[in-house]
């Protein structure tokens, strides 16, 4: 299912033939004693529901695009501060932090070295740095577990490609 979402391997590969996608996922340990038409059958499901969860998304974010329309996002908040989700701010802190920068400078020193972060007071910077922190933690570690969770070979499109190409080889040739 990963690899019909987008960004997935499958993406933009129906035009494939099934048996082309089979020769290439068999290979692999998770599809070990999976038949051809035990693949044919769930690939066609797989692809209904890729297909289906594609369109709630894109309806979804049009609703989602008319209510923000509608209500727009408050730059401050009821006390007058800054609100740190739609402040530039934000995106400067996510990129300094994985710079590493935050490790080499106390807060009140990253603080001062851009206009943005003054916004806010010392005690709000500082939770915003330690809140980027621990999310940039949490995205590591579940590429970890999903790296542990998909112990076969890495498998990128690259790799579906030259495969497809050899087989395409192997039944021309």
């Amino acid at each position: 299912m990963e690899d019909l979402e987008p960004g997935g391997l499958l993406q933009d590969q129906d035009h494939q033939p099934v048996e082309v996608l089979y020769r290439f996922y068999k290979k692999l340990p998770e599809f070990e004693g999976v038949c051809l038409p035990q693949f044919q059958k769930q690939l066609k499901l797989h692809r209904n529901q890729a297909l289906d969860s594609r369109a709630l998304s894109k309806r979804d974010a049009e609703f989602l695009q008319h209510d923000r329309a509608l209500h727009p996002r408050k730059k401050h908040n009821h006390w007058g501060e800054p609100v740190w989700d739609v402040h530039k701010a934000k995106k400067l802190l996510r990129k300094d932090i994985e710079r590493d920068r935050h490790l080499t400078m106390t807060p009140s020193e990253l603080r001062q070295k851009r206009s943005e972060y003054r916004e806010f007071s010392m005690t709000k910077f500082r939770e915003h740095i330690y809140q980027e922190v621990r999310g940039q933690n949490f995205l590591y570690f579940l590429e970890l577990k999903r790296a542990k969770q998909r112990p076969s070979a890495p498998r990128t499109k690259v790799d579906l490609t030259v495969d497809v190409l050899i087989q395409e080889m192997n039944i021309d040739g």
